[in-house]
């Protein structure tokens, strides 16, 4: 026998779990035993260690080793030295109970952004230890009755699996083929009244009379029964308890971040249930009664079948809402874990992610009702901002805007698109020399990016789980960037793993060191630097895997390359190996990534053209520019910085082979050809017009001197 000196510490109907040291690991394990080698629950042990395997969080217990002992089967866990929590409770305040709850709700979401529901969510499964620092850490155990939302087996359909007490209505009635997030959310629910209240919200002298009551009574407020406690936390409790999956928090997520809002005494998100809407939800449990009032109500129920209408669309968009945000947790739960893991190619990631937007926009064909296709657009423009395409979920959530939505996460999907579509537009602009041409450029993202971004985000309060990220941003565009950076060191203390506030920060910093460059101030650029690249390695140390921490590196050290050349030349060594090992980086996260490819190639623009001016001509530079300005047009046909670079590096190679005497007139050739692409894809850029004009100067002049046609090429150059 592998493991020793195994130590009973608990049991139940399926197994025994014994507490062993690992002499090949050096600790000590939680193994979890098989009473009997029964091929069903042989296969249950099995997959409790694979969801256990598949979630990376650290509220909840790692597997490390499944197999087969003196023909036992086990599953050998981490252990964790603590109390369960209905032990552990009885020395908690208020404040930790909450605490504890909120960590769990985030253990549960770790395991929600996999696809996997709980379904056995309690106390019993709940073990809390205690840190060096005193702080309580809970972990959730037994996962051996989780299931995918999206997989058959095992369980059949009508059986009740779960504690009595514990369950959701619709577990308790045995919809196993329906059940969400929302389920696990409603046990959440149950277990916050019983730590708060002292007793369950449903009870009775057995299992049956419990399951009864479950889906028949509504729970007794918890105040009434602790009428000391907080009403804020009694309309949380009372609003995972709906019966309605509709109307609870529609994520462990949502619910997690109210209890942070409860704990900080901000203002929470829930709203008490009215009496009308309880009335209502009597009625659909009660029908018998609710047809006696009827009688007397007839006007009322005529009126009523003017909205019966408007109920069946409800129903059928909230069915529509429900398939499409399970997916759309799902893709960003990916998106996420895959970020988080240490640095490598994340394109196997996104084509899982991609396969799962196919089949939506499969779905959008099919659908008829407008509100239903607008959240399949929806749910798509989620998903291509989650992989870093602003203008791809502009597209999207503009047809969702056409089809009539108007809600809050709309409005959010909309300003995010736009305010990242505007900072884009700004550090483009950075690299635009003529002072005019540049205020320009920067006029016109504010009018095509800024003011929509900020009226959309205005109207987004609710499409977010994180209020004070949606203020930075608002500050932001506001160009309030001082508000905005202190409202980025709150929700850092607040959440110190959110990395799209250090990533938010950085971007902050760095159009802040392109601002003062115009100015050439040497410190304040200086600290403006440090600043944005201090955020942006910060988030690239939690998001080690997402390339955007990495491009927002590149694209500031290509900055400070551009304003060497510009100043004076010189040694730019430091600047370009800078540059290439942050695009390296952003690279091996995503090698498909047209931006990084256009950072790349201006990198080695830079550094071709200051070589040139020292009297060096460093055709390998040039070719590597010209390199990835393909590849980024291959990534993207539609990127006119691609297009731009481009034509770029035909001017530098014409301009290398006129100091060597050689003919340039193909280089300029390409140039216009790269140039007219740009222009047709992006007709504000100003610079792309003047570039195209020099090089067909340079042709007409080239032709007249040959005794060709010259006025066709001076004409185009006019226009």
């Amino acid at each position: 026998m592998k493991h020793e000196t195994a130590v009973l510490i608990g049991s139940g109907g399926m197994g025994e779990v014994y507490k062993a040291w690992d002499p090949d690991l050096q600790r000590d394990v939680a193994l979890k035993y098989l009473l009997r080698s029964d091929p069903e629950q042989t296969e249950r042990l099995k997959r409790e260690a694979r969801v256990l395997a598949r979630i990376d969080h650290p509220g909840i217990c790692k597997v490390y080793e499944v197999g087969v002992e003196d023909d036992r089967p086990f599953i050998a866990m981490e252990y964790i030295e603590g109390r369960l929590l209905g032990e552990a409770a009885l020395q908690m305040s208020l404040e930790e109970k909450v605490l504890v709850v909120k960590r769990v709700a985030e253990a549960i979401q770790a395991a929600h952004a996999e696809g996997l529901i709980h379904r056995d969510i309690k106390p019993g499964n709940i073990i809390v230890s205690e840190s060096s620092s005193g702080q309580l850490r809970p972990h959730v155990l037994d996962f051996g009755i989780a299931r995918e939302q999206d997989v058959r087996g095992l369980t059949v359909s009508g059986q009740v699996l779960g504690t009595p007490g514990y369950l959701s209505p619709e577990q308790a009635r045995g919809e196993t083929r329906t059940l969400d997030r929302r389920s696990d959310v409603f046990s959440l629910g149950v277990v916050l009244y019983e730590l708060l209240g002292g007793k369950k919200p449903f009870s009775g002298d057995s299992d049956v009379q419990v399951l009864v009551a479950l889906i028949e009574n509504d729970p007794k407020p918890l105040r009434a029964i602790a009428s000391h406690l907080p009403r804020d936390l009694e309309t949380i409790v009372m609003k995972c308890l709906e019966k309605d999956p509709d109307r609870r928090y529609p994520s462990a997520r949502a619910l997690a971040e109210d209890l942070g809002r409860f704990l900080s005494g901000e203002s929470i998100h829930a709203r008490p249930t009215g009496a009308l809407t309880r009335l209502r939800q009597r009625a659909r449990r009660n029908p018998k009664t609710t047809l006696a009032v009827a009688v007397s109500l007839v006007m009322i129920a005529v009126l009523g079948g003017l909205a019966l209408h408007t109920r069946i669309t409800a129903s059928r968009r909230a069915s529509v809402a429900r398939v499409f945000g399970r997916e759309l947790e799902r893709m960003e739960g990916w998106l996420e874990r895959a970020y988080l893991l240490p640095l490598h190619d994340t394109r196997a990631d996104k084509k899982r992610v991609r396969a799962r937007m196919d089949w939506i926009a499969e779905q959008l064909d099919q659908l008829e009702d407008p509100s239903s296709r607008a959240l399949a657009h929806l749910a798509l423009g989620r998903a291509h901002l989650a992989l870093g395409e602003p203008r791809r979920a502009l597209e999207r959530f503009e047809s969702a805007w056409q089809l009539g939505d108007r809600s809050p996460e709309l409005n959010y999907g909309l300003g995010m698109s736009l305010a990242e579509l505007y900072r884009r537009a700004v550090e483009e602009a950075a690299g635009i020399r003529d002072a005019r041409r540049r205020k320009s450029a920067l006029e016109q993202a504010r009018r095509d990016f800024r003011e929509p971004a900020r009226s959309h985000l205005e109207n987004s309060e609710g499409g977010t789980d994180h209020p004070s990220f949606l203020a930075a941003i608002l500050a932001d565009l506001s160009e309030r960037r001082d508000q905005a950076l202190d409202e980025l060191v709150s929700l850092k203390r607040e959440d110190p793993f959110f990395y799209e506030g250090d990533l938010l920060a950085g971007s902050i910093h760095r159009r802040s060191f392109e601002q003062v460059s115009q100015s050439g101030k040497a410190e304040e650029m200086r600290r403006a630097f440090d600043a944005a690249r201090a955020s942006n390695l910060e988030a690239a140390r939690i998001g080690e895997s997402d390339p955007r921490p990495y491009l927002q590196l590149c694209g500031l050290w290509v900055g400070a390359l551009r304003n060497r050349f510009w100043a004076s030349g010189g040694d730019l060594s430091e600047e370009r190996d800078a540059a290439l090992a942050a695009c390296d980086k952003a690279l091996t996260a995503d090698p498909d990534s047209p931006q990084t490819h256009v950072e790349l190639g201006r990198a080695y623009r830079y550094w071709a053209a200051n070589e040139l001016s020292q009297g060096r001509i460093d055709a390998a530079a040039v070719a590597e520019a010209r390199r990835h300005a393909r590849a980024a047009i291959n990534a993207d046909p539609e990127s006119a910085p691609a297009y731009v670079l481009l034509g770029v590096t035909h001017r530098i190679a014409s301009s290398q082979l006129m100091a060597r005497g050689e003919d340039p007139t193909t280089e300029f050739e390409g140039a216009v050809a790269a140039f007219r692409e740009a222009i047709r894809l992006r007709p504000s850029d100003s610079g792309a017009y003047m570039s195209l004009a020099n090089a067909l100067l340079y042709l007409g002049e080239d032709a007249r001197n040959r005794g060709r046609p010259a006025d066709p090429f001076f004409a185009d150059a006019a226009e």
